[in-house]
This record gives structure tokens, C-alpha cells and sequence, in this order.
């Protein structure tokens, strides 16, 4: 019985240390992650694009939770890189993510019609389509980007506009509510359910 107390009372002792040595290893990881974003940062402000690009890759793929900057900064750099699909994504992710009142969305927007009018000529120049190797999927980014801010979602369907337009007969165009945002806006776990094609439609009442 006095063996069994003592090895009770070790795991007592034992245990929550453990646990914090764990967080404490998530945590400096946590960190060392932003740096490697921060590092990218500084290069990409001075140009040097293709070491900036290093980094973001290498803080996105140890990163369990994407913060939803890097879709901005990584995006950013793709498009000085003259990886116009993926700046294009990832621009998109961002401007999703936090709407309007993102600390990066005029510059955002800004890059994003540059990016789409350099890569539509881009695609008429050349016949074979562009081959750029993305960091991650959109079904695997969209998994790790951060929902704790409990903020809406612009959903990319209605692109926030709340509805839909179709054609219809003789070339017209029919609007209808959007079955996936309402109001043009999900929330951020809802919109990780529609990259995976797993979120419901709403049923709209006529």
C-alpha cells in the first residue's frame, strides 16, 4: 500500500510538469514560426523575394495555425515573384478571411487586380498553363486558418453581396439569395466546411 501512495503522489508531481514543458514547447514554437514570417517579412521589403519566399514556406509548413496574415504577406510576395495564380489564392484568402476592415485590404485589393491582369496575359501568351507549386492545397490551409477571432467570413460564393445572378431566358439575369452567406457573410467554420465541400446549403424561403 505505501508503494502504491508513493508512486500516486510521483504522478502528481509529474504529470502537470510534463504538461507544462509541453505548452511551454508549443508555445517557443509558436514563436520561432512568427519570426521565420518576420524574417520573411524584412526580406521581401527589400526585395528579395525568392528568400522571403523561403521562409513563408517554411514558418507555413511547421505552423499548425495559420494567422490569417500570412495569407496577405505570402500572397504579397507571389506576386512579385511573378506567381500570379497563387498570389491571386492567397490575396483571396485573406480578403475573405477578414473583409473590409482588414489591417491590409486596400493593398490587398490593389495587388489582387494587378495580379489578375498580369496573370490573364500571362495565360494568352502562352498556351501550356502555368505550373507553379503551391505551399498547400486550399482544403489544407482553409483547415489551419485561425477561427478564434469569431469573426464572419465574406462568402466567396455571393462575394458578400448576399445574392446570386444566373442567366436566365433570352440572355437576362436572374438574382437569387445566397444559399451558403447570409447577409454575404458566413462564419469562419462554416467556411472551412464549403472549401471541403462539406457545408449544407441554406434553405431560402421564397
Amino acid at each position: 500500500m505505501k508503494r502504491f501512495y508513493v508512486h500516486f503522489l510521483l504522478v502528481l508531481i509529474i504529470y502537470p510538469g510534463f504538461s507544462m514543458y509541453c505548452f511551454a514547447q508549443e508555445q517557443g514554437e509558436d514563436v520561432e514560426n512568427l519570426q521565420l514570417m518576420d524574417t520573411g517579412i524584412v526580406h521581401m521589403e527589400n526585395e528579395d523575394y525568392e528568400t522571403a519566399d523561403r521562409y513563408f514556406r517554411i514558418a507555413i509548413d511547421n505552423m499548425k495555425v495559420l494567422p490569417t496574415e500570412i495569407c496577405f504577406f505570402f500572397g504579397k510576395n507571389s506576386f512579385f515573384l511573378g506567381k500570379y495564380k497563387q498570389s491571386i489564392d492567397w490575396l483571396n484568402k485573406y480578403i475573405e478571411l477578414k473583409g473590409v476592415k482588414g489591417e491590409y485590404f486596400d493593398e490587398s485589393v490593389e495587388i489582387l487586380k494587378k495580379s489578375e491582369q498580369a496573370y490573364l496575359a500571362q495565360q494568352e501568351r502562352s498556351s501550356p498553363t502555368e505550373q507553379e507549386s503551391a505551399t498547400a492545397d486550399k482544403q489544407s490551409l482553409s483547415e489551419r486558418i485561425d477561427c478564434s477571432g469569431g469573426q464572419p467570413v465574406i462568402c466567396p460564393v455571393c462575394k458578400g453581396a448576399g445574392v446570386v445572378k444566373k442567366p436566365g431566358l433570352l440572355g437576362a439575369e436572374v438574382y437569387s439569395s445566397c444559399v451558403y452567406g447570409e447577409s454575404g457573410v458566413m462564419s469562419c467554420e462554416d467556411y472551412k466546411l464549403y472549401v471541403k465541400g462539406e457545408l449544407t446549403p441554406k434553405i431560402k424561403n421564397p
